[in-house]
C-alpha cells in the first residue's frame, strides 16, 4: 500500500537540479499529490497537462495516417509539432496506439508528462534542464511508483 507521506517524499526527491515541481494527477486533471519549489498554481498546471494529454491521445486514436519520424529507441513512433510562440511538443507512442510521453518545451521551462498505472505524472523544470536529464528523472520516478500505483489502481 502506498502511504501519502511516502508518496510526497518520493516526489520531493525529484525537486533538485532545476526541477521546479512534480505532480501526480488523474486523466481529468484532478491533482492527487504534488511538490513544488515555486509555490505556483499546481492545480492549473495539472488541468492543462491533462488536457494536452487527452487531446493528443484522441488525435492518435482518430488518425489513420500520421507521418512517423524516428526519435528514440524507447518508442516506435514519435511526433513533433511546432506551434506559435515557440511551443514545441513531442509525443511518443507505442504499437498499442497510446501516448507514452509528452514533452513540452515552453519559453519559461519544460514539462514532461507520462502515464503511471492509471494516473499521469508531470515534471516541470526550468529551461536550463536538459531533456535527457528530465527524461532520466522521469524514468527513475516511474520505476519507483509503477508497482504501488498499479496495486492501488487494481483495487
Amino acid at each position: 500500500m502506498l502511504r501519502p507521506r511516502a508518496l510526497t517524499s518520493a516526489l520531493r526527491k525529484m525537486n533538485t537540479g532545476g526541477i521546479q515541481s512534480v505532480m501526480l494527477f488523474n486523466p481529468e486533471g484532478v491533482l492527487l499529490a504534488y511538490t513544488s519549489l515555486a509555490g505556483d498554481s499546481e492545480r492549473s498546471k495539472a488541468a492543462i497537462a491533462a488536457n494536452v494529454w487527452n487531446i493528443y491521445q484522441r488525435q492518435l486514436e482518430s488518425s489513420e495516417s500520421l507521418v512517423v519520424t524516428p526519435f528514440s529507441r524507447t518508442y516506435n513512433q514519435c511526433f513533433v509539432s511546432n506551434y506559435i510562440n515557440g511551443l514545441t511538443v513531442a509525443f511518443c507512442s507505442n504499437p498499442m496506439d497510446t501516448v507514452q510521453e509528452i514533452i513540452l518545451k515552453l519559453s519559461e521551462g519544460r514539462l514532461i508528462i507520462t502515464r503511471v498505472a492509471s494516473v499521469l505524472l508531470c515534471l516541470h523544470a526550468s529551461k536550463d534542464v536538459g531533456l535527457g536529464m528530465l527524461r532520466a528523472k522521469m524514468n527513475a520516478l516511474v520505476q519507483n511508483l509503477q508497482e504501488p500505483l498499479s496495486i492501488i489502481a487494481a483495487s
